[in-house]
C-alpha cells in the first residue's frame, strides 16, 4: 500500500515507460506496476461520530465536502467519525481520500498515527486498521490504495494520539460495481383518512428497499391533492380538512406513486345533511327531436324515474332547460336519475351553461364521475348566472336521462367544530302539506329521545324562519310524517306535526315565560312528548303527546328554515345528544337464571356476554344505552367467593340485583344510562336495577 499525492493517469506513465526503454539499458521490472484501469465507485452511509467538539467542528463536518470546515474532537485522543453503508451493504474499499485540517503543524503533529479502519460489528467496535498514516501526509488531499478483498461495514478515521481527529474531508471508495438500491415499497399511515371540517391528519410515508432497509420519507416524499378546497396538504405531509367532500391526496416518491383518500365530514357518522329545500327551477325544455321508441326529451322533466330520453344516436344528444330572456340564474346544484339499469351510461355526460342560445357557446359546469340509482345531486360553483342549462351526453351515451332538476338556492350547511354545530340553511317553511329546510339528521330505530342546547339564531322579521328539533319519517320527501319543536322568528316555542305522509301540519304554540335553551323530544312508539329547558336540568312539557305515523327507523335532527329559499339564516347549536330507549330484562327466576327474555342472552355469571346475540339488534341496543341499569365488567380475578363476587350480587330472596354491593365491587366500572360501554375487551353483562 502506498499513499500518493499525485494520480497519475495510465497514459501518461505508459509514454514515460516507453521512453525510458528506448533511452537506457537499464532492466525496468514491467511486472511490478499495473497498469489496469479500474473504475472506482465513491461510497456513501450514515454518517457517525463523537458528538464532543471544538466550536463548530462537529464530525459531519468531515463529510460536507467543504475544504474549509473540519472535525475538531474535544478530546486529543479517541476521536472519531464515519459512515455505516447499511445492513447487507459491506463493500471492500480500495481507495481513500483524505484532506487535512489546513496547517503545517496539523500534518506534523496531530497526522502521523492516524488510522483508517473498517468493522462489521458496530460504529464503536470491532474494527480492524486498513491505514496508519506516516509522515508522508502532505497538505490538500491525499490518495490511499488498498488492495485488501475483505469487505466492511462500517467504515471511519480513528484520531492520532493528540490529534483532534482535525481531518476536513475523508471519502471512501471501491472497486465494486455497485447494486443499484431501489424503493420496492411504499408505505402511507394511515391508508385512508376521515376528519371532520377543520381537523387535520399527519401522513408517515416510509420506502421498504431492495437492501432490506426502510427508510422515514415523510419530509422528502412530494404530495399534491386534487380538491385543496375540500383537504389540502403541506409538503410536509400535513393534511388539513377545509370544506365537507373527498378529496385524493397523491403521494409520490422514488418513482413510486400511491392515492390517499380524504373523507372530510361535516358531521361524525351516522349523521348526515339533508337538503329538503323545495327551490325547483322552471323553464321551457329543450332538446333533439330523434328519439327511440315514445322516450323524447321531454319525458326528463316529466316527474317519473321510469321514464327518460333516449336519443336516437349514440353521442352529440342534449337535453336541458331555457329560463327565458333576461331570466338567467346562477345553479348552485343539479339533481338526476339515470335511465334505470343504464347508470353507466350517464358517467362522464357533462352538465353546461350557455348564454348566447340552446345549441352553442356552452362551458362545463360538472362532469358526472359516477351514479346512483334513483337521484344523484351535482352541487354547482360556478357564480355566473345562465340562460340556458344542458346536461350534454357522453359518447354512446345515448342522453339516457330520467329526470334532471335546476336549484339555484345557496346550499346550506351543518358543520361540528369544538363541540358547536353550526348550521345554515334556507327554506321557506316547515309547515302546510310539504315543507322547505335544511335538517341534520340520523337514523334511529325504536323508542328514543334526541336533545340539543340553542346556542344563537340569527334575527330575521321572516314568518317561515324556524329552528328546532324534529322527528321525521323520511329524508326522501317533502311531505313526510314528521313532529318537531321550534323556536319561531319571534323567539316564540312551538310544538307542530303532520301527523300523516301528505297531511296538514298542526301548530300547537306553547306559552312560556322564557326563551328556551334547551329542546327535547321523546319518542315512545308512535307517541312523541316535547319538552324545553333553561338549564337543561328542569324541564317543563311542551304540551299534550302527539300521535304520528312513524315506521321502526325515523330520522332524528336538527331542522332549519330561513323564511325564504333564496337566504341562508345561521344558527348554532351544542349539547346535541340520542338515546335509545332501553329494553326491559325479563328474568324467569323458577328457572335457570340464564333464561332471558327478549334479549335471549344469559345472565350466568361470567358466561353473560354472549357473541352470538350480537345480530340480535335489542342486544345491542341494550348494550348501548342503559336507563336505569349498569354495565358490569368481570375478568377471572373476580371469580370466587369474596365480597366481590358476582354471586353475591343477586338478592335472590327478593329477585333483585344487589346494586350497592356491584357498586362497592366495581367503583370506577359503574356506568349509568346514556354512557357508551366501554373496555370492549373485557367480558360484559347487562342488568337492570329491579327485575321481575
Amino acid at each position: 500500500m502506498k499513499i500518493k499525492q499525485i494520480k497519475i493517469y495510465r497514459w501518461l506513465l505508459c509514454m514515460i515507460l516507453s521512453c525510458s526503454l528506448l533511452m537506457s539499458s537499464v532492466p525496468v521490472a514491467l511486472a511490478e506496476i499495473d497498469t489496469s484501469f479500474t473504475e472506482e465507485y465513491k461510497l456513501s452511509g450514515t454518517i457517525f461520530g463523537l458528538v464532543e467538539h471544538w466550536g463548530e467542528g462537529s464530525f459531519d463536518t468531515m463529510f460536507d465536502g467543504k475544504t474549509d470546515t473540519f472535525y475538531d474532537y474535544k478530546e486529543g485522543s479517541g476521536g472519531y467519525a464515519g459512515i455505516d453503508l447499511g445492513a447487507n451493504a459491506a463493500k471492500k474499499v480500495t481507495k481513500i481520500r483524505f484532506y487535512p485540517r489546513e496547517g503545517d503543524w496539523v500534518i506534523q503533529y496531530r497526522m502521523v498515527g492516524g488510522k483508517f479502519q473498517g468493522s462489521n460489528l458496530s460504529p464503536s467496535s470491532g474494527f480492524e486498521d486498513l491505514y496508519t498514516l506516516d509522515s508522508s501526509v502532505s497538505s490538500g488531499w491525499n490518495e490511499i490504495y488498498l488492495s485488501s478483498n475483505s469487505t466492511y461495514r462500517y467504515l471511519r478515521y480513528l484520531s492520532a494520539d493528540g490529534g483532534y481527529v482535525n481531518l476536513a474531508e475523508a471519502e471512501f471508495y471501491t472497486s465494486d460495481q455497485p447494486v443499484p438500491v431501489r424503493m420496492n415499497q411504499m408505505v402511507v399511515n394511515p391508508s385512508n383518512a376521515e376528519l371532520l371540517i377543520g381537523e387535520t391528519k399527519q401522513l408517515a410515508v416510509s420506502g421498504i428497499f431492495s437492501d432490506g432497509s426502510q427508510l422515514n420519507l415523510t419530509n422528502t416524499a412530494s404530495y399534491s391533492s386534487n380538491h385543496p378546497e375540500i383537504a389540502s396538504v403541506s409538503n410536509q405531509g400535513l393534511i388539513m380538512a377545509a370544506g365537507p367532500g373527498t378529496a385524493t391526496v397523491t403521494i409520490s416518491t422514488n418513482g413510486k406513486i400511491k392515492s390517499h383518500n380524504v373523507d372530510v365530514l361535516a358531521l361524525p357518522k351516522p349523521w348526515s345533511v339533508s337538503d329538503l329545500v323545495r327551490d325547483v327551477t322552471t323553464g321551457t325544455p329543450f332538446g333533439l327531436p330523434e328519439h327511440w321508441n315514445e322516450s323524447t326529451y321531454d319525458k326528463v322533466f316529466d316527474g317519473n324515474l321510469n321514464t327518460f330520453y333516449d336519443y336516437l344516436y349514440g353521442s352529440n344528444g342534449y337535453v336541458g332547460l331555457d329560463f327565458g330572456p333576461g331570466m338567467a340564474k346562477t345553479v348552485t346544484k343539479i339533481k338526476f336519475a339515470a335511465r334505470v339499469g343504464n347508470n353507466g351510461r350517464v358517467v362522464g355526460g357533462k352538465f353546461q351553461g350557455s348564454n348566447t342560445s340552446a345549441t352553442d357557446d356552452y362551458k362545463d359546469l360538472a362532469t358526472v364521475e359516477s351514479v346512483i340509482d334513483g337521484w344523484n345531486e351535482l352541487l354547482i360553483t360556478d357564480p355566473t348566472p345562465y340562460r340556458y342549462i344542458r346536461y350534454y351526453s357522453k359518447p354512446e351515451g345515448y342522453v339516457n336521462l330520467a329526470e334532471m332538476q335546476v336549484l339555484t338556492t345557496p346550499p346550506g350547511s351543518y358543520v361540528l367544530q369544538n363541540g358547536v354545530i353550526t348550521g345554515k340553511s334556507a327554506g321557506t317553511d316547515i309547515s302546510g302539506t310539504e315543507d322547505s329546510f335544511g335538517f341534520a339528521n340520523m337514523p334511529l330505530s325504536g323508542s328514543g329521545d334526541i336533545q340539543v342546547k340553542i346556542g344563537s339564531l340569527q334575527a330575521t322579521d321572516k314568518t317561515g324562519a324556524k329552528a328546532g328539533l324534529m322527528i321525521r319519517s323520511d329524508v326522501s320527501a317533502y311531505d313526510s310524517a314528521n313532529v318537531m319543536l321550534a323556536i319561531t322568528a319571534d323567539g316564540k316555542l312551538q310544538f307542530q306535526n303532520r301527523a300523516v305522509k301528505g297531511g296538514d301540519t298542526t301548530m300547537l304554540p306553547v306559552q312560556t315565560a322564557f326563551t328556551p335553551q334547551y329542546l327535547k323530544l321523546v319518542r315512545d312508539g308512535g307517541s312523541v312528548i316535547g319538552y324545553y329547558s333553561a338549564d337543561g336540568v328542569v324541564w317543563k312539557q311542551a304540551g299534550n303527546p302527539v300521535i304520528i305515523e312513524l315506521p321502526s327507523t325515523a330520522y332524528y335532527g336538527i331542522a332549519m328554515s330561513s323564511g325564504s329559499n333564496s337566504e341562508l339564516r345561521l344558527g348554532t347549536f351544542s349539547d346535541l345528544s340520542t338515546r335509545l330507549k332501553p329494553v326491559d330484562v325479563v328474568v324467569d327466576w323458577a328457572s335457570d337464571v340464564g333464561n332471558v327474555s327478549p334479549l335471549q342472552y344469559g345472565i350466568n355469571l361470567f358466561s353473560a356476554y354472549n357473541p352470538v346475540a350480537l345480530s340480535n339488534p335489542a342486544y345491542l341496543q341494550a348494550l348501548g344505552t342503559l336507563n336505569p341499569g349498569i354495565v358490569r365488567y368481570h375478568s377471572y380475578s373476580m371469580m370466587g367467593d369474596s365480597a366481590t363476587s358476582p354471586d353475591g350480587w343477586i338478592d335472590y330472596a327478593n329477585k333483585r340485583w344487589d346494586e350497592a354491593k356491584i357498586k362497592a365491587a366495581l367503583s370506577a366500572n359503574y356506568y349509568v344510562c346514556g354512557l357508551p360501554v366501554q373496555h370492549g375487551q373485557l367480558y360484559h353483562s347487562i342488568f337492570r336495577s329491579a327485575v321481575n
